[in-house]
C-alpha cells in the first residue's frame, strides 16, 4: 500500500511556527520547512535549496524573503528563487517546492499528493460561534509504527469499543458519503472506571476529512447533567513505517475558568489513556485487504467479515479514492 494518500495533513501546531524562525520539519517522507510570511501566514516548502542543497532550515529571514545560508539564494513565498546576489539571471528551475497551507483551531496542515496536483476540496475546522466558555485545546501525539488505514478504519470498526473502550454494548454507528468527506454520529453508553453509576451516555456527530482529519462533537449525559466536548484527531505518515497521530480536546465550560480547566485536565487524560488502548493492536496487526482487492495485497489472505461490518467496507471504498495507485490493497 502506498504509505502517502493524497489528503491534508496537520505537519504542526500554531505555537510551533514563530515569526522571525525557520521551523524544521519531517513528515510524508521529506525534509520540510516552516515559517511566517511578513502578514502571519505559514509557509512550507521543501527544505533542500534546489542551487546545491544546502539546509535552508539554517537560513535566514528578511524583508519577507528566504536566504539561503549558503550562497544567500534569496525565495519569495511562492517558492521561486527572486534574486541571487552574483548573478543578474535566474536559473527557471530555481524554485523550491512550496505546499498549500491551512491554518486553523491552534494546528498547522499542507496539502500532500505524489502527482503534485493541487488539492480540489478544502478542510475546515470547528465552528466557534459559541467559543466563550470553551477551554484551550489540549493535545497529544504518539509516532505509531502503523500505515495511516489502520487509524481511519478504527471509527467503523464499533465492535472493538466493548472490548477496549469501556462501552456497555455496541454503540450505533450512521455515516453518509460526501466526496472526500464521512459525516455521521455514534451513540452509546460506556461505563468508565471511577466514572457515574449507571455509565455516560455519549453522542458523538464527527466528519472524516480525507485521510489526515476527524473532527468529532460529543455530547456526554448523566442524570440529567449534559458535557459538550470538541475532539481533534490527525493522522500524518511521517515515512514509510510511522503514522504521527494527534489528539486534542477541550470542553465547554460551566463558567468557572479554574474549574473548567481542571476538569478538561481530567478527562483529556482519559481520552488520551482511551487512545493508547489501540496502539498495541495496530503495530501488531498484519492489513487484510477485502476478498476484492487481495490480489494488491502480497498474496496475504483476505479478510474475513461479518454481519455488522458492512461500514469497514464502506469506509475502504471511501478510502480508496486518496491513493494514486489504483493497484493498492486497500
Amino acid at each position: 500500500m502506498q504509505p502517502y494518500p493524497a489528503s491534508w495533513y496537520r505537519v504542526a501546531d500554531s505555537i510551533d511556527v514563530m515569526p522571525g524562525k525557520i521551523s524544521r520539519l519531517h513528515y510524508l517522507g521529506k525534509d520540510l520547512i516552516a515559517y511566517r510570511a511578513t502578514a502571519g501566514h505559514v509557509i512550507v516548502a521543501d527544505a533542500y535549496c534546489p542551487h546545491l542543497g544546502a539546509d535552508l532550515a539554517d537560513g535566514r529571514l528578511e524583508g519577507g524573503y528566504l536566504i539561503c545560508p549558503f550562497h544567500a539564494w534569496r525565495f519569495g513565498e511562492s517558492g521561486h528563487c527572486v534574486h541571487i546576489p552574483y548573478s543578474a539571471k535566474i536559473p527557471s528551475a530555481a524554485s523550491l517546492r512550496t505546499y498549500p497551507v491551512r491554518e486553523f483551531d491552534g494546528v498547522i496542515l499542507i496539502y500532500w499528493d505524489e502527482s503534485g496536483r493541487q488539492p480540489e476540496w478544502e478542510v475546515t475546522g470547528f465552528d466557534v460561534g459559541d467559543n466563550d466558555r470553551w477551554t484551550p485545546f489540549v493535545r497529544k501525539g504518539w509516532q505509531i509504527r502503523t500505515h495511516i488505514q489502520d487509524i481511519v478504519e478504527n471509527a467503523p470498526d464499533v465492535a472493538h469499543q466493548p472490548v477496549f473502550h469501556n462501552a456497555v454494548d455496541i454503540p450505533t454507528f450512521e455515516f453518509d458519503i460526501a466526496g472526500h468527506r464521512i459525516v455521521g454520529v455514534t451513540t452509546g453508553t460506556y461505563d468508565f472506571p471511577g466514572g457515574p453509576s449507571g455509565g455516560v451516555h455519549v453522542t458523538g456527530h464527527f466528519e472524516n476529512i480525507g485521510m489526515g482529519l476527524t473532527n468529532i462533537q460529543l455530547v456526554d449525559q448523566n442524570n440529567g447533567v449534559e458535557l459538550k466536548r470538541q475532539l481533534q484527531i490527525c493522522r500524518t505518515p511521517v515515512d514509510g513505517d510511522l503514522v504521527e497521530a494527534t489528539v486534542a480536546q477541550r470542553t465547554r465550560g460551566f463558567g468557572d475558568a479554574h474549574a473548567d480547566a481542571a476538569m478538561n485536565a481530567k478527562i483529556v487524560q482519559a481520552t488520551w489513556e482511551d487512545f493508547e488502548r489501540d496502539i498495541p493492536i495496530w503495530e501488531k496487526k498484519i492489513y487484510r485487504a477485502l476478498p476484492s482487492r487481495v490480489e494488491f495485497n502480497r498474496g496475504e489472505q483476505p479478510s474475513v467479515l461479518c454481519d455488522g461490518e458492512g461500514g469497514i467496507v464502506q469506509f475502504r471504498n471511501w478510502s480508496r479514492q486518496f491513493y494514486t495507485d489504483s493497484n493498492c490493497g486497500v
